[in-house]
């Protein structure tokens, strides 16, 4: 009798000690509720919901000028992908420009108009700490945010618009394509400016796309399968 009471005291023991390591190991920052997965690996990175949900929230704040919550399932449903896709591309520019010393840092003035962007919308210091706190970041979160967003925008101007040839031929075939829906039928003579800078948005993002799918394979990405638990 003896020995079998000591034997259940150890196996309560060793279950309390298990509980109280699974408590440790997997603490999530001002308790989150929800799951905190990799659904970006590389060899030597990985990035979680957690920094997908960072992005999205201050992205909207930036692009959109409105507060959303990142922590919504509705959000997880209906927005991860978009999301995740977008932190990919502005990440890739960002660590392109830092890694091969690029001359494409912004100013400090333009990286201050765009922190003015993101606090405008809020009413008070006060207000905007505490819609951040939400998420465990502040204010230098935000500024390396609008750093790295500007960098994206720099890449893009200069960069990638470079590698955008644009032909008379490309211009026709894009005009035709286009006539009934983007340019309402009118001539092409009244439209030609539009149709040039329609035909070049249209032709960098596609040399964006194939630069993003490019640094995918160089850097090795895996995107994984996200869970809504």
């Amino acid at each position: 009798m003896e020995k079998s009471i000591k034997a259940g005291l150890q196996k309560i023991r060793s279950k309390t000690f298990l509980v109280f390591l699974l408590a440790i190991n997997f603490q999530i920052p001002n308790s989150f509720a929800y799951k905190d997965q990799i659904v970006i690996e590389m060899p030597n990175s990985a990035k979680t919901t957690y920094d997908i949900r960072v992005h999205s929230f201050i992205r909207n704040l930036y692009d959109r000028g409105i507060v959303i919550d990142p922590n919504s399932k509705e959000w997880l449903a209906s927005f991860f992908e978009d999301e995740r896709k977008n932190y990919i591309e502005q990440y890739f520019a960002q660590i392109y420009v830092l890694d091969n010393d690029i001359k494409l840092k912004p100013s400090p003035e333009d990286v201050k108009a765009g922190i003015n962007r993101v606090e405008k919308l809020f009413s008070s210091s006060q207000e905007r700490a505490a819609a951040l706190k939400k998420l465990d970041i502040n204010d230098t979160d935000v500024s390396q945010w609008v750093v790295h967003r500007l960098m994206l925008d720099n890449f893009l101007n200069q960069t990638i618009r470079d590698r955008v040839v644009i032909t008379d031929q490309k211009l026709m075939e894009h005009y035709q394509a286009w006539k009934t829906t983007r340019f309402l039928n009118r001539n092409y003579d009244d439209v030609a400016a539009r149709v040039r800078e329609d035909l070049f948005q249209t032709l960098q993002a596609e040399e964006f796309e194939k630069w993003v799918d490019q640094e995918k394979r160089r850097q090795k990405m895996i995107l994984k399968v996200v869970s809504s638990t």
